[in-house]
């Protein structure tokens, strides 16, 4: 039996806060546009509608590798997260707890990593607040602007 601390608990619940909010505020953006989308489509969907009202906006070349870079970075956090919230924790005898794994779908996530998972959730929608709100401002409505520089976020999403 795999037996996960206080610690890791409190970053899957970290995960999760950060998943949801995601999740509504994608669909936010999406209503603001004018994009039809349920309030249960899932969150791959959503991007994926998202997207696709971006790339039709005919934004410059430069803008749209953004959007391509964040869409593929939340993506890949998405598949992180899928695999801790559903995935089969599987322990190596050979390493700490920290080494265990969450195994799903072909993506593993280490226990250690859980917390690093949440900030890059939360740099995510941080880094798709400011690029919406400086390319379609209609998305964000009248929500406060982050106080962070999109190019640390980026730096820290580049990681993933």
């Amino acid at each position: 039996m795999i037996s996960l601390s206080d610690k890791h608990y409190l970053a899957i619940g970290r995960v999760t806060v950060e998943s949801c909010t995601l999740d509504r505020e994608v669909g936010e953006y999406l209503n603001r546009l004018g994009v039809p989308a349920s309030a249960r489509t899932m969150i791959g969907r959503k991007l994926a509608l998202l997207s696709d009202f971006i790339t039709s906006r005919g934004l410059a070349p430069a803008v749209n590798a953004e959007f391509v870079f964040l869409f593929d970075k939340i993506r890949s956090i998405i598949a992180r997260r899928n695999a801790l919230a559903h995935g089969v924790w599987v322990p190596d005898p050979n390493a700490s707890f920290d080494e265990t794994l969450a195994q799903h779908e072909g993506t593993d996530v280490r226990a250690v990593d859980i917390a690093v998972l949440a900030d890059r959730l939360h740099d995510a929608r941080k880094l798709l607040f400011l690029t919406l709100h400086a390319e379609l401002p209609a998305a964000t409505g009248t929500k406060a602007v982050p106080n962070e520089l999109p190019v640390n976020l980026k730096r820290r999403l580049a990681q993933i």
